[in-house]
């Protein structure tokens, strides 16, 4: 979630990053185009990324703070006064492409989609048996706004209303022609059939599930890092998911990274206005602290720990939450818990990483 020992002096993305991280890829720098009215200046994915890194930084702690909403699983910087995420996403598939649409508490709706916001689909591996997987890394954009997404999929081929979405976004307003910006969002969301109406969590028994967590991180770095003090990167992360649910006393907890390495991407700026592009493998856990399960099936709290090897913290906290599936698998168990995640790091040198994410772990 921070790349610590990045060389930032690196070529373009690879290949593997570019399935990996979807919105990393596709084309960099000012003139990178991508849809809007023919009236708009050409935009890119970096020119987004790195419109207005103030904004990005701060939205960034707010929605590492924000607990999701339900209904579908949504984590973003648009909050109650309790705390609880405003904003609702949904998702439609046919089969072909993806939708996602984020209502928010005003009336209004932040919308993206695969059939023509895409920079670059590429297929994936999806943990659910029998399912396909597809991606997309998104851009869209008018006078007044740009949205940077990402969106992945995993759906049944023989029947396309059984699937599973999540992703994450991006969301900045301002007049794109004088770079002058009025405000940014940014969120994450899981979405599908099997995560709405009625569900069967079991009253005894544990089950562990196993999987990914996936997301978009925003962070500034500090005095004792490889990169110049005030550096921002803006970039996405993945890393390995392992959940424990104890039905009997109805919690369920675990870890994000605590198998493996975090794979990051993204766009680094020095504060003398250099731009370079980035990869790495870094070790980072976040601790999901546990959470009591509801009647619904679902869960939150604000209790997400971070640490980062090599790196000594100051402070560290999160909000995390989801539910289960709809759907049991061949023990009985839900087949699957998918939801989101988000945290703040910040170390005694001044550095600092916020990210949020969607994860999903399944137990077969």
């Amino acid at each position: 979630m921070l790349a610590l020992e990045v060389q930032y002096r690196v070529p373009a993305l690879c290949a593997i990053l570019c399935v990996l991280f979807l919105a990393g890829c596709g084309g960099g720098g000012s003139g990178s185009s991508a849809p809007g009215t023919p009236s708009t200046p050409s935009y890119s994915r970096d020119d987004a990324r790195l419109a207005d890194t103030n904004r990005a930084l701060a939205q960034a702690r707010t929605v590492a703070r924000s607990l999701p909403n339900f209904g579908s699983v949504t984590q973003s910087t648009n909050r109650g006064v309790s705390g609880i995420t405003t904003d609702a996403a949904s998702t439609t598939f046919d089969g072909n492409n993806l939708t996602v649409a984020v209502s928010r508490q005003d009336g209004s709706t932040v919308r993206f989609n695969s059939a023509t916001d895409a920079l670059v689909t590429a297929p994936g591996t999806s943990p659910i048996p029998g399912h396909t997987s597809r991606g997309w890394g998104t851009l869209g954009y008018t006078n007044t706004s740009v949205t940077l997404g990402y969106a992945a999929v995993s759906w049944d081929n023989t029947d396309p209303t059984d699937y599973l979405a999540g992703g994450y976004w991006m969301h900045i307003t301002g007049d794109l022609s004088t770079q002058r910006f009025t405000g940014a969002e940014i969120g994450a969301f899981i979405d599908g059939p099997e995560l709405s109406g009625a569900r069967s969590v079991p009253t005894l028994g544990t089950a562990t599930y196993g999987g990914f967590s996936q997301g978009l991180y925003v962070s500034e770095h500090g005095s004792a890092t490889d990169a110049p003090s005030g550096t921002v990167e803006v970039g996405e992360y993945r890393a390995s998911l392992e959940l424990t649910a104890d039905f009997g006393s109805r919690t369920i907890s675990g870890c994000i990274g605590c198998i493996g390495a975090v794979e990051v991407a993204g766009i680094a700026q020095t504060p003398n206005g250099e731009v370079f592009d980035f990869s790495n493998s870094i070790y980072a856990r976040a601790r999901l602290g546990t959470a009591s399960i509801n009647s619904g099936g679902t869960f939150r709290n604000s209790n997400v720990r971070v640490t980062i090897a090599g790196a000594t913290a100051s402070s560290t906290s999160g909000s995390w939450g989801g539910q289960f599936s709809n759907l049991p698998d061949s023990s009985g168990d839900p087949r699957l818990v998918a939801g989101t995640n988000g945290a703040t790091w910040r170390g005694t040198d001044g550095t600092e990483v916020s990210f949020v994410g969607a994860f999903i772990g399944t137990t077969e």
